[in-house]
């Protein structure tokens, strides 16, 4: 799929009908403030204090984004996911047994398999602690979802964050789904 608005081309899969971003969004428009303001490379996180240029492309790290910038990421003709969305790849992927969970995320996480094409990423989320970003929840897949809430998949189940703080102030990774 080809992001018009700075030419960046993504990965995409076919799962169950439904056409889902296989990487992470890393859109960037250094002209808005809502998406500079609020979205973060995850390289920034690693090395805080390091001279690192945060925009345009995250050369391959996560971005995470809070959501009210998440509402504005997805291209046109595509959009955050609902938990029904959610649902649907999990209910598939549990057909498959008890090793269900390692057919979702990338090759070269643990013993990651990547079967369904989705290539989640265990980058966690960000939050900040007295001004300083720190990743939380690191080892887990998070997404933004439509509602606002977030999923957590980590090697045994996934969940909905339920945390409204957290969610109100947390950065996250956003995956698009096709309308």
């Amino acid at each position: 799929m080809g992001d018009s608005r700075e030419n960046q081309a993504y990965r995409t899969t076919l799962f169950e009908g439904q056409t889902w971003l296989s990487e992470d969004m890393d859109y960037y428009e250094y002209k808005d403030s809502l998406i500079t303001n609020h979205s973060l490379c995850a390289k920034v996180v690693y090395k805080p204090d390091a001279n690192f240029m945060i925009y345009g492309d995250c050369d391959g790290a996560s971005r995470f984004y809070t959501f009210e910038a998440a509402k504005n990421v997805c291209p046109k003709g595509w959009r955050l996911p609902t938990r029904a969305d959610w649902n649907g790849v999990m209910e598939k992927a549990e057909e498959q047994g008890t090793s269900y969970l390692k057919k979702l995320f990338v090759i070269g996480n643990g013993t990651a398999t990547d079967e369904f094409g989705l290539s989640l990423r265990r980058d966690g989320g960000v939050k900040y602690s007295n001004g300083i970003p720190e990743f939380f929840l690191s080892g887990s897949n998070l997404f933004w979802l439509e509602d606002g809430s977030f999923v957590i998949t980590d090697a045994e189940k996934t969940t909905y964050s339920t945390d409204k703080e957290l969610e109100s102030t947390a950065l996250i990774p956003v995956r698009c789904i096709k309308n």
